[in-house]
């Protein structure tokens, strides 16, 4: 199922840069020489609840990584496929292709791979590739509220939250959190105002237990430095960069960004926002 999507999106964004219209001539150039195109993910914090995997935990990182691996794999091989049918990236030669090289971090450790990427760069080398990057995380904002998941890699923002609306007011609970909690038999009116009290989150709430509180975490319940090592898993896997937003308390120092900024740096993150 999810190879199928990825190929069809890989395609589908190959397509794009031909119909797309370019504000600057330049800019379209660039665009049609390096053929950069951005496949990524959103909804990942649900996913990880549904799994029931915490977002600041070793297993939540490695299922993050195996995840992107995947997508990336299958849009290489497919942007192998269109540059034996449609025709290479015009600055292949440019590139670090030829050399077998290949534009994210985990290629070169071998200890993490679940496919064959010394396989897909002799292919390179051997048919060449469509598409100059095929990877990237975007924010998603606007497309994962229309779709209502989280965003992006971004963990969930607030497990309840209340809806001022003309008629009233309402509590606008995230879907796989509420469905959990009813399986649990721990839903009501009652939790949900507590969680609201607590700022969306579930972890000062004394009567859940404490294996819900590791698994359904909020931005404000993570270190920023667990933001930035999800970041950073994905970012082995990831060609281009990766929205990912950092959230730290008000009273956050210098020195606190300081750290931030240099764990990211060290984990080889290729971007990071606060």
């Amino acid at each position: 199922g999810m190879q199928k999507a990825v190929v069809a999106a890989a395609r589908f964004l190959d397509n794009v840069i031909e119909v797309n219209k370019f504000p600057l001539a330049a800019v379209e150039r660039m665009a049609l020489d390096t053929r950069k195109t951005g496949l990524g993910v959103m909804g990942f914090g649900d996913l990880l609840f549904e799994l029931k995997l915490g977002y600041n935990t070793e297993e939540g990182r490695k299922f993050g990584e195996q995840l992107i691996e995947f997508i990336n794999y299958h849009s290489k091989v497919e942007s192998i496929n269109l540059a034996r049918t449609r025709g290479n990236l015009p600055f292949y030669d440019k590139s670090f292709y030829p050399e077998g090289k290949l534009p994210f971090s985990a290629s070169e450790d071998k200890s993490g791979w679940h496919f064959d990427w010394a396989q897909v760069a002799k292919d390179i080398q051997k048919h060449g590739v469509r598409n100059g990057y095929t990877i990237v995380v975007a924010p998603t904002g606007s497309i994962s509220m229309i779709a209502g998941c989280s965003s992006g890699i971004e963990p969930v923002f607030s497990l309840v939250f209340e809806k001022n609306v003309k008629v009233g007011s309402f509590y606008y609970v995230d879907p796989v959190f509420e469905k959990v909690m009813k399986e649990e038999g721990l839903y009501d009116e009652y939790l949900m105002e507590d969680i609201n009290k607590n700022e969306g989150s579930l972890q000062k709430i004394a009567y859940i237990p404490p294996a819900w509180k590791k698994v359904f975490t909020t931005s404000r319940d993570l270190l920023p430095e667990d933001h930035i090592r999800m970041l950073a898993a994905f970012q082995r896997w990831v060609d281009s960069s990766i929205s990912k937003t950092n959230n730290f308390p008000a009273n956050a120092t210098v020195e606190d960004m300081r750290k931030s900024y240099l764990l990211a740096y060290q984990l080889g993150c290729k971007d990071v926002t606060v």
